[in-house]
């Protein structure tokens, strides 16, 4: 579960992590009261679960209730990402010197946490892992460990930090890597991070995504929620957990969060871009895969398929007999590639290849993202 940003700040608050003061709004008739106890100003943010909101236009300092009440009626009950725009949080602005990116995650792959921070803060922060490697710092901690305080300084003092603002930089950390523990979170991120211009550092957002098998034990806190995209509420009814994404060419059908990821970043390296993200979770049947093919074609901006399935207690022959009949049920045609390795995977290829669906049987997703861009280059010429 992905917290709205409320709530994110709300647990950092908890957690002794400074945020800026901040009333959640329904609807505009609390505006004038908000700007009473924000000085005159604040800055209007819509809350759903998704990113990009800036860019949207979902975020607008105000000066007025005049002002704020054109922002409400532009966005209370609009869709921002797939999610409806229910509440609106008004902040206090920040006079902003630097901003930072910090950031505990879990590493489910290799079994441990991983602690990021940047010194370039308020931007994707995976663009800039890309881009410039070197500007972020990526460190490694077993969950045995218990970080202290100085762990976190000794890191930061090594990135050039000193004086008060390492020891701010150090006791943010500390306190977001305990807070991590606490609620069994899969990501607890504060970007920006920022440095004020009085010297003292406060988080300006908050993305926070807890396990849901662990919600059971925050049953005293009260977190909002929002509608999710109609497409999210059908995944949810056939067990896959998928993520629409705007104007993506093609669409993704993988059994696993890691191999749905990693076909998405292969995907954008070919200058394409993915309709979505979907993971089968931990069962893989032929009707869930059947329907799978059928979700992820909804999305009218998909023009192509891939299907990405390691299978090793599933059967992957029980797979290609949903994927099968899921293609033949199309009524909008595309092309569809499925790279599949496992469990009866030459059951699995024959089926395929006899009804003309193509296989990777390379271990290489590579193969199957390069066939898809051909035929789509293909199309287009």
């Amino acid at each position: 579960m992905q917290l709205l940003e409320c709530d994110g700040k709300r647990l950092l608050k908890e957690w002794g992590i400074p945020v800026p003061k901040g009333l959640l709004l329904t609807s505009a008739d609390g505006l004038s009261d908000a700007l009473t106890q924000l000085d005159g100003k604040a800055v209007l943010k819509i809350q759903v679960p998704v990113g990009r909101r800036g860019k949207a236009g979902g975020i607008r300092l105000i000066r007025d209730s005049n002002e704020g009440k054109v922002f409400f009626e532009q966005w209370v009950g609009e869709r921002h990402g797939g999610f409806v725009v229910e509440s609106i949080l008004a902040e206090e602005p920040l006079a902003i010197a630097k901003e930072f990116y910090m950031s505990v995650a879990l590493n489910a792959r290799e079994g441990n946490f991983y602690f990021v921070f940047s010194a370039e803060g308020g931007v994707d922060i995976e663009e800039t892992s890309r881009q410039h490697p070197d500007k972020v710092l990526k460190v490694r901690f077993s969950p045995a460990a218990d970080g202290k305080e100085f762990h976190f300084r000794n890191i930061l003092l090594e990135q050039g930090y000193t004086g008060s603002l390492l020891l701010a930089l150090s006791n943010v950390a500390v306190n977001l890597y305990k807070g991590f523990g606490m609620v069994n979170a899969l990501l607890a991120e504060i970007n920006p991070l920022v440095l004020l211009e009085s010297g003292a550092v406060m988080a300006a957002d908050a993305k926070i995504e807890i396990d849901d098998s662990a919600l059971f034990r925050l049953r005293d806190k009260k977190f909002f929620t929002v509608t999710p995209d109609e497409l999210e509420r059908e995944a949810k009814d056939i067990g896959v957990t998928y993520i629409k994404l705007e104007g993506g060419d093609v669409a993704i059908i993988a059994s696993g969060a890691g191999l749905s990821m990693n076909t998405m970043d292969l995907i954008y390296e070919t200058g394409l871009k993915p309709a979505n993200f979907l993971e089968t979770g931990g069962g893989i049947t032929r009707e869930l895969v059947r329907r799978s093919v059928h979700l992820v074609l909804k999305n009218e901006s998909a023009h192509a398929i891939i299907v990405n399935l390691y299978g090793g207690v599933n059967s992957l022959l029980e797979a290609a007999i949903g994927i099968v009949a899921g293609v033949q049920e199309l009524k909008r045609p595309v092309p569809v590639v499925v790279k599949a390795l496992g469990n009866q995977q030459e059951e699995c290829w024959a089926l395929l290849e006899e009804h003309n669906i193509p296989v990777i049987k390379s271990h290489r997703t590579e193969d199957a993202v390069a066939y898809i861009k051909r035929q789509l280059d293909t199309a287009k010429s």
